[in-house]
């Protein structure tokens, strides 16, 4: 069972390389993501509290569990915008190994600032056209992922990709790491 992770700032195409990894390997996609966007078209009280504050970490461990529990016959899970706290990186971890399906992989996507803003603005973005929503989840991020990622650094899962590149050289890329999983 492969259970990877995909990680990266804004405007790295982690859901796009996440949702064709997803399907060229028949893993299951757990986005943090859809999952929001899915409570706000319910309705639902986590949906309707997602827009007017950042979710806490609870919240989001508790959704990210459920989802885990939902696709346990599956080949595996590749996660997306998911962890955002090194509390959600540790319970993802934990859950996982107690299951005795570890996190096979951390697969960072890194890409300077700019050519992240660029990459953006070619796909016609309508969440980032307003730039201080990206500058407030680039902040995030990067106040976020160093400890994240040091801690994954220390469990010796992650590898770092250039994601300044186009989409389709990045997703080979993730490719070649995933063969060796």
């Amino acid at each position: 069972m492969k259970n990877i992770i995909i990680f990266g700032q804004p405007g790295t195409d982690k859901e796009i390389i996440s949702k064709k990894i997803s399907q060229e390997y028949d893993l299951n996609h757990i986005s943090i993501k859809d999952i929001i966007e899915k409570n706000k078209k319910e309705k639902t009280k986590i949906g309707i509290l997602s827009n007017k504050m950042f979710l806490p970490d609870n919240v989001i461990n508790e959704m990210i569990k459920k989802e885990v529990i939902k696709n346990k016959n599956s080949n595996g899970i590749i996660f997306s915008g998911f962890p955002r706290t090194i509390s959600q990186a540790k319970m993802i971890n934990q859950l996982l190994f107690l299951k005795k399906t570890p996190i096979s992989k951390v697969i960072q996507l890194d890409c300077d600032k700019w050519l992240a803003i660029d990459k953006i603005n070619k796909t016609n973005n309508e969440k980032y056209k307003n730039s201080e929503t990206f500058e407030a989840k680039w902040n995030i991020y990067k106040t976020e992922s160093t400890t994240i990622l040091n801690y994954f650094k220390e469990l010796n899962l992650v590898e770092k990709i250039d994601a300044s590149n186009d989409i389709d050289v990045v997703y080979n890329d993730v490719k070649l790491i995933i063969k060796d999983i």
